[in-house]
């Protein structure tokens, strides 16, 4: 309940509040679109999902890091919490009552009500990064980091805590719920699985990355990056080349 009570509410509140000031100050949505894109499309995309959860790279350990980071800023969770839940998702992919956020157990359930759930997985599957302290600080003081920076970034300007960390945290928190609902539900299935995953290409174009091209990952999850056409599109396709010391 804490998440969806000091991450996802304020971030709500604070988007509506942001489209009312947008109309006169349009060149913050800049600052809104590079958090954005170090939040949500490479801290909670690439690291969170595809570094931390699969495995399907490698790299340095201090970009990890630094990404992680980013990841709890935007409201994301921890590398610790990610992969645990993530993996459950795997192992009961629509199996209701057993799929962390499946859209069995209700849309918006799956659309981000799971946040206040209490979701439990076994902490097994995170055994190697609670070997490292800074992973397990992020871990318990995810809401604080993400509290303390708003508090600091608007002691400069409020506008930097709305448009640099709320605002485009909550457009992340949608896409997250549009890959946990929509792709479970509507779309086309490029591989034959034992789930209901399914692709959206389109919304690929959105979000830049691959979680909406879900059949694509249900069916090859360790797999870098989730396009198999041109009009798939997954940026990690393009940007994990440049960070990975192997993949």
């Amino acid at each position: 309940m804490n998440d969806l009570l000091f991450i996802v509410l304020p971030q709500f509140l604070l988007s509506v509040a942001a489209l009312f000031i947008l109309p006169g100050d349009t060149q913050w949505l800049m600052v809104t679109f590079v958090s954005w894109f170090l939040m949500y499309v490479m801290g909670e995309g690439i690291f969170l999902h595809k570094y931390f959860s699969h495995r399907s790279f490698e790299t340095h350990d201090w970009i990890a890091k630094v990404f992680a980071t980013f990841a709890v800023l935007g409201g994301y969770g921890s590398p610790i919490r990610f992969r645990g839940i993530h993996l459950e998702h795997h192992k009961y992919t629509d199996k209701a009552g057993f799929d962390p956020h499946t859209p069995q157990d209700g849309f918006w359930h799956a659309m981000g009500l799971w946040y206040g759930s209490g979701v439990h997985f076994p902490i097994i599957r995170c055994k190697s990064l609670l070997k490292d302290k800074y992973y397990c600080f992020l871990e318990k003081y995810a809401i604080q980091i993400l509290w303390i920076t708003a508090a600091f970034l608007a002691a400069f300007n409020i506008k930097l805590a709305i448009f640099g960390l709320f605002l485009p945290g909550f457009i992340g928190f949608l896409f997250i719920g549009i890959s946990n609902t929509l792709t479970h539900l509507v779309g086309t299935k490029r591989f034959e699985t034992d789930d209901n995953s399914r692709n959206i290409a389109l919304l690929s174009w959105i979000t830049w990355q691959g979680g909406v091209l879900h059949n694509n990952h249900h069916a090859v999850p360790n797999r870098y990056h989730d396009s198999y056409a041109w009009y798939e599109f997954d940026i990690g396709k393009y940007i994990v080349p440049l960070i990975a010391t192997k993949y």
